[in-house]
């Protein structure tokens, strides 16, 4: 088993980030590795990553929800896991997303990169992609009319 754990500090309230992540169908589009999200029931989704050209995908169940708090959840089929992404107002207008994640690695690929960090180094550039968006987000010229 590996634990890895990684925080970023967004540039926008706790509500809109917890929002943002929430609607992670949308993380194909914003992050590196993630490359399909399926939401197949209000508590499961179906998620294919890509790490360093290996593809993977897994079906996860929400298992606690806290709004603008805490997301828990666990892989219940495919790649072994659990994790949980936290959300911790610093001020009115900043936030800290944690995302923690135990894992089993299997396979030659994925054995090295846990080893060597790399997983690691990957949860941190997609935390970083999401901050990008959601700061984004708040930088975008309110709609004309």
């Amino acid at each position: 088993m590996s634990t890895i754990t990684e925080s970023v500090t967004v540039e926008a309230p706790v509500q809109t980030t917890f929002t943002e992540w929430e609607r992670y169908e949308r993380l194909p589009e914003v992050t590196e590795n993630v490359v399909a999200i399926e939401r197949l029931d209000p508590e499961r989704s179906r998620w294919t990553v890509d790490i360093a050209g290996v593809t993977r995908s897994f079906e996860a169940e929400v298992v606690d929800r806290v709004p603008n708090k805490r997301i828990t959840w666990r892989a219940v089929e495919g790649a072994g896991h659990v994790g949980v992404m936290e959300f911790e107002p610093l001020d009115a207008t900043t936030t800290r997303v944690t995302a923690a994640l135990v894992l089993e690695p299997t396979g030659f690929f994925e054995n090295v990169g846990d080893r060597f960090g790399i997983i690691g180094l990957w949860v941190k550039r997609d935390l970083k992609d999401f901050k990008r968006h959601v700061e984004g987000l708040l930088r975008q010229p309110p709609p004309e009319g």
